[in-house]
Formats: C-alpha cells, sequence, structure tokens
C-alpha cells in the first residue's frame, strides 16, 4: 500500500496542493513511523502541514490530526520541546473545532505523559483531565480507552502524593475492569 501511495504522490507532484496529497502525505508518515524511519516519517508529516499551509487550511482537522501524528514522533524520539508545540497545538485545534474527542483525548493523554515525565503535574492533571472529559462525552469511547486515561490520572495523583484525588478514581476504574473481564 505504501508503495503504490508513493507512486501516487509521485504523479501528483507536479500538481497544485490538494488535501488529497495531504493525507498521503500523512499515511505516508504514519507507514514510515511505524517501519521505525522516524526521519522520513517527520518529512511527511512536515510536508503535508506545508500543503495545508498552501490550501489555506491551518485551522482545520486534518491540521490537528497530523500535529499530532507529529507530536507523537517527536514525543517518541524525546524532542520533548517540539512535541508540546505540536501536541499543544493540535489539542487547541481539536478542541476549537470540536471534533473527533476520541483523537482529541489521545493527543490529550500524550500530552499529559510528556508533562509527568518532566514532573510539571499541574499541567499534567489539566491534560490528563481533559482526555477523561473527551472520552466520556462520546459513545465511541472504548472501555480500555477510558480506563487508560483514568489511569493515568490515578497514577498521577500518587506520584503527586494526592492520594484522596487518587482514590476518586478507584471506583470507575475497577468498574471498567469488571466489564473488560
Amino acid at each position: 500500500a505504501a508503495a503504490i501511495r508513493k507512486q501516487s504522490l509521485n504523479a501528483q507532484n507536479d500538481a497544485p496542493a490538494s488535501m488529497a496529497t495531504v493525507m498521503q502525505l500523512n499515511e505516508l508518515g504514519l507507514y514510515q513511523q511505524q517501519q521505525n524511519h522516524l526521519e522520513q516519517a517527520a518529512q511527511y508529516y512536515q510536508q503535508a502541514l506545508s500543503q495545508l499551509k498552501l490550501l489555506n487550511k491551518e485551522h482545520s482537522i486534518e491540521q490537528a490530526t497530523i500535529l499530532g501524528n507529529l507530536g507523537a514522533l517527536q514525543l517518541a524520539t524525546h524532542d520533548t520541546k517540539a512535541a508540546e508545540a505540536s501536541l499543544s497545538e493540535s489539542l487547541a485545534l481539536y478542541q476549537s473545532l470540536q471534533k473527533r474527542p476520541v483523537e482529541a483525548a489521545g493527543i490529550a493523554g500524550y500530552l499529559g505523559t510528556l508533562y509527568y515525565n518532566k514532573r510539571q503535574f499541574a499541567k499534567a492533571e489539566t491534560a490528563f483531565l481533559t482526555a477523561v472529559e473527551n472520552l466520556q462525552k462520546t459513545q465511541s469511547a472504548t472501555n480500555e480507552t477510558l480506563l487508560l486515561a483514568l489511569q493515568n490520572i490515578q497514577s498521577l495523583y500518587i506520584a503527586w502524593d494526592k492520594p484522596s484525588k487518587a482514590a476518586q478514581y478507584n471506583q470507575a476504574i475497577q468498574k471498567i475492569k469488571q466489564q473488560l473481564q
């Protein structure tokens, strides 16, 4: 599939920017990321973002998606400064567009993890709570996804030495665990 995408992309190189090209670049970035070709993946994401700028679609759901993918890649390569910028911008777009709450929750989770690892607990709390809120307001969230988000916020409170806040999530976590058995 990746080879076909590359061929299609090469055929479109001389054509003006299009949303089809943007999404092909994003898919190629995801594929390269899965293959652990991280530099190539980052290049595809950057190309996709450049195309969106040419199309004047910098405040679109596609922009939020690609920034989120890029931020996850940057987080995986320990480029925390770049990851924070990409993930923050992605989350802000998702929130302003009020679309795809499950994806927004994933981005908030990545951002929370970034802050948690930097021991910036107040920022991590905001991000993790945003993830939980996004998942709770949609029918398309899975129990596994909600469980992870709840465990993230509980783990944060334990690390932050706030056991009473951590305990508030025990019942919801146990209920979901029972449903998953």
